[in-house]
């Protein structure tokens, strides 16, 4: 924390550099003050509440939360509203030539048409950023079925993407973690995404920090989330518990064995 402080007070423009250049935060100002075309800046008093919020966005290591596409904007949102309704009556007052009505009518206008075209589902013209394999995903009723299968005091290694399904439990590790320990695997082999082929292989490496990608959602590179897969399947520790495409459940001491090459093509 000491050397935070004495970074902000002795080198102020190095840190503006860091922040709005190399970490993006000029960039997530744009976007966040675009949609209301600017207008919360002729209120700012009513942005102070969010400078926590902001500050914490814009100086983490990790690019999600300044990402359009992320959750963490959400609190400062209902912030530059407000600051916008009253910048826009701030600025009927010092002008006459465009009304309030008018002035709020383009915000209206400008918000809409960018939250669709940034919109993250398959839209005609919008940005798609999740790529969801599936436009609209019901909840599946074999979830409980394993849940069920699995019991509730097992030991569990969950896939990253269906983990939330299973955590109600003593123990509960991300996949491929403590697997060969645990009681049961837990894995879904479909992508959420449809994003999987169209990164260049040069940042291969990197693939599980994009946000949206396959590696992502599953928190590993792909092809050792397969080659993981098939060791399972060809190892006796763990016999198929359950196969119901695309949900494969391995535990200890299951019968099933020997699906290898049905599974994994």
């Amino acid at each position: 924390m000491k050397e935070v402080c004495q970074a902000l007070l002795f080198h102020p423009i190095t840190v503006a550099k860091v922040v709005l250049l190399e970490l993006g935060g000029a960039k997530y100002l744009l976007v966040l003050m675009i949609f209301f075309l600017g207008f919360p800046l002729a209120a700012p008093e009513f942005l102070l509440p969010g400078l926590a919020d902001l500050a914490a966005n814009m100086l983490s290591a990790n690019p999600m939360p300044r990402s359009p596409f992320a959750y963490h904007s959400v609190t400062l949102i209902p912030l530059l509203a407000t600051a916008a309704i009253y910048g826009v009556k701030r600025l009927s007052l010092w002008q006459s030539r465009y009304t309030i009505t008018e002035m709020a009518s383009l915000a209206v206008i400008v918000s809409f048409l960018g939250g669709y075209l940034l919109a993250p589902l398959p839209l005609p013209g919008a940005r798609n950023f999740w790529a969801p394999a599936h436009f609209l995903s019901r909840p599946d009723p074999r979830v409980q079925m394993i849940r069920s299968l699995v019991g509730e005091n097992a030991s569990v290694s969950a896939q990253a993407n269906v983990g939330s399904h299973f955590s109600q439990r003593h123990k509960i590790y991300r996949y491929p973690n403590m697997a060969g320990q645990v009681d049961a695997i837990i894995l879904r082999l479909e992508s959420p995404t449809t994003n999987i082929n169209n990164l260049p292989d040069q940042i291969k490496n990197k693939r599980k920090y994009l946000i949206g990608s396959l590696d992502s959602h599953l928190q590993m590179d792909r092809t050792e989330y397969i080659a993981s897969i098939k060791s399972l399947l060809s190892d006796n520790k763990y016999g198929v518990l359950l196969w119901d495409d695309p949900w494969l459940v391995l535990a200890q001491g299951a019968s099933g064995h020997g699906l290898e090459q049905k599974l994994i093509r």
